[in-house]
């Protein structure tokens, strides 16, 4: 049994006198079948390479990859919790270029005396021991929140007529290195008038400012460094020039007997972040898949960094505090 399969003519086919088909082709059925089966068999057979762009239009950062969240642990042992952002501790920039994503970057005009309040940062005034602990946290934390009508205040009351003003310590610890190049402090209806809290000739008469670059010890080699110390000062706004560095701690110690309050502490930030984390989503294959060669770019701003700094596929690390990461690339850091 045979089957005749008409193709369609083209020119060579054709005769010139009657400009039809000068030939037909035959195919026997079970032939037909099995070639047709094989070449089915030999098209999915054939490996299917896919790229995936993380960072890209289809994909870009702020999505995370369009996959599953990830969750990851931010804080410490105590206050710990879960962060399931593509950026834990918001450290990381979208906007400083196009495209790129990098450790959030300050242009020197922006107050980050907030960021203490992130993460393992804090605000302390660790030798203060006269106040309750729910209203030391009231007045430190509305003296880094940019409430002006709360104030860190170290004056006589009907209530409590003897009050420590000397040798106070406020510590700034922002959990983290962050690049600093000015800090000011003032008391209320200074910078910003505030008509029902006039407390403008309410400042500080004498002040240090230590920094550190990490936490203070002395027998580790890490103690804290004096930037300023005034002690007879006739500014209500006190500004105090950093030359521009990354610190962790920022303290500053009372150095009067008057009675005092500080409506504000702001500090400058400049530069990036001296580490941050970036974590993708994690990317369903759908089945299992082999994976090939994963790349990335990478832009360098400043110094560059040690040879050893990770960069790392599905893990968490610490980016180079000047490194950017390109649309092309997949950089789950």
């Amino acid at each position: 049994m045979s089957t005749t399969v008409n193709t369609l003519p083209t020119n060579a086919d054709m005769t010139p006198e009657a400009g039809t088909p000068a030939r037909q082709r035959r195919f026997h059925p079970i032939t037909f079948f099995f070639t047709l089966l094989f070449l089915l068999i030999s098209q999915s057979a054939q490996p299917q390479v896919r790229t995936y762009t993380l960072g890209g239009p289809e994909h870009p950062w702020r999505s995370g990859g369009d996959g599953h969240d990830p969750s990851f642990i931010v804080g410490n042992r105590f206050n710990g919790l879960v962060d399931t952002t593509n950026t834990p501790g918001d450290a990381i920039e979208f906007s400083h270029r196009v495209g790129w994503v990098s450790p959030r970057f300050f242009d020197g005009q922006a107050n980050i005396a907030s960021l203490v309040l992130e993460g393992d940062g804090s605000i302390k005034a660790p030798n203060l021991i006269s106040v309750s602990s729910a209203l030391l946290k009231t007045q430190l934390e509305g003296i880094i929140d940019g409430d002006h009508d709360i104030a860190f205040e170290r004056k006589p009351s009907p209530f409590n007529p003897q009050v420590a003003t000397f040798g106070i310590w406020v510590v700034l610890d922002f959990g983290r290195q962050v690049g600093v190049q000015r800090l000011r402090f003032y008391p209320r209806n200074t910078l910003v008038s505030n008509l029902q809290k006039p407390f403008h000739n309410d400042y500080l008469r004498g002040y240090e400012v230590w920094i550190n670059h990490r936490q203070t010890s002395s027998t580790t080699g890490a103690p804290d460094r004096l930037v300023k110390r005034v002690l007879d000062n006739q500014d209500p706004i006190v500004n105090v020039d950093v030359p521009p560095q990354y610190v962790r701690l920022i303290k500053l110690r009372t150095m009067t007997e008057s009675p005092f309050e500080i409506d504000e502490i702001e500090v400058y930030g400049t530069g990036y972040l001296n580490s941050a984390t970036y974590l993708s989503d994690l990317i369903d294959l759908s089945a299992p898949a082999t994976v090939g060669t994963l790349s990335w770019l990478e832009g360098l701003v400043g110094e560059a960094p040690s040879p050893n700094s990770p960069s790392r596929c599905a893990a968490a690390s610490t980016t180079p505090p000047s490194s950017t990461a390109n649309p092309s690339a997949m950089r789950m850091v």
